[in-house]
């Protein structure tokens, strides 16, 4: 499998270089960690990377790099086909909030909303929360924080739930409602 990471940035994409790379390899009855099996892979100086020695089955990756998150799942992958695939990682000063922002092709749905305390006067919001899905345990498929003003968004999700957690409050856990259709608001108050 080869592929490239990118940074979405106001005035378009840049490769990213120096980027994690890691696959989550599903066997069907079982899977592991490509890491796990083969060793740390990064990306190049020009975003590039190529994860070798994978059998038949279908993949998900999951890529991070301080100060950056990746605010979208990648879809899963057939192993068969050899994919090349490029994934978008966000720098934590560049955050969408905004559903509008996602191109309409993003597969999965969007999640949105905000991320609230209750507080003296009522319901605050949060900031820098960090909110993450994981489709299998502890496998951080997509991760963002929120906004100042609370706000969040995560896509490419399926079924599943997400966690958010902040500064002096437990990780609250909140499932995605599937019956809302692709576009998912979604209001969390912490406890």
């Amino acid at each position: 499998m080869t592929g490239s990471v990118v940074e979405r940035t106001p005035q378009g994409t840049r490769p990213l270089g120096d980027a994690a790379v890691n696959l989550w390899v599903d066997m069907g009855r079982y899977g592991y960690s490509y890491w796990w099996a083969n060793g740390q892979v990064h990306s190049g100086a020009d975003g590039s990377f190529q994860l070798p020695n994978l059998p038949a089955g279908k993949g998900l990756l999951q890529i991070w790099k301080d100060g950056y998150v990746q605010q979208c799942v990648a879809p899963t992958v057939s192993l068969d086909t050899n994919p090349n695939l490029a994934v978008e990682l966000e720098a934590r000063a560049n955050l969408i909030v905004d559903p509008q922002q996602i191109p309409a092709s993003a597969p999965g749905r969007v999640v949105s909303g905000r991320i609230l305390e209750n507080g003296p006067s009522g319901t605050q919001p949060v900031s820098g929360a960090f909110i993450d899905f994981e489709p299998i345990m502890d496998y951080v498929a997509a991760s963002t924080y929120s906004a100042a003003d609370g706000r969040y968004l995560l896509c490419g999700l399926t079924d599943g739930s997400i966690g958010v957690g902040a500064a002096g409050h437990s990780v609250t856990y909140v499932t995605v409602p599937s019956d809302q259709g692709l576009h998912v608001n979604l209001d969390v108050v912490l406890k």
